[in-house]
């Protein structure tokens, strides 16, 4: 993986990826989702770093990938995954983080 220059004024923000599925999403669609309600004061940064929990096997316990962040955007989790409508967190915030390529 390439390294990064980064300059004391930018950010970067660890976002935890516990799920093969978000990486994918990551990946091919350029987004990651963060709860409202879980979300540090501050979200907004340059970069996201994904730290991978133990769902990765070999990559677990680490940040293999990174990405540039693009723009935020508040959103249901209804909005984000369409498909799980009966969620029981459906109706609940999520910041939409649209990210470049990992």
């Amino acid at each position: 993986m390439d390294e990064i220059e980064l300059s004391r004024s930018q950010r970067v923000l660890v976002a935890v990826m516990n799920d093969r599925r978000d990486l994918e999403i990551a990946r091919h669609e350029g987004w990651y989702r963060i709860p409202l309600k879980r979300a540090p004061r501050r979200v907004g940064a340059e970069y996201l770093a994904f730290y991978q929990t133990k769902a990765f096997d070999d990559e677990k316990w680490a940040v293999n990938y990174y990405a540039p962040t693009r723009r935020y955007r508040l959103v249901t989790r209804a909005e984000l995954l369409p498909e799980e409508i009966d969620h029981p967190r459906a109706a609940e915030p999520y910041y939409k983080v649209e990210i470049g390529p990992l």
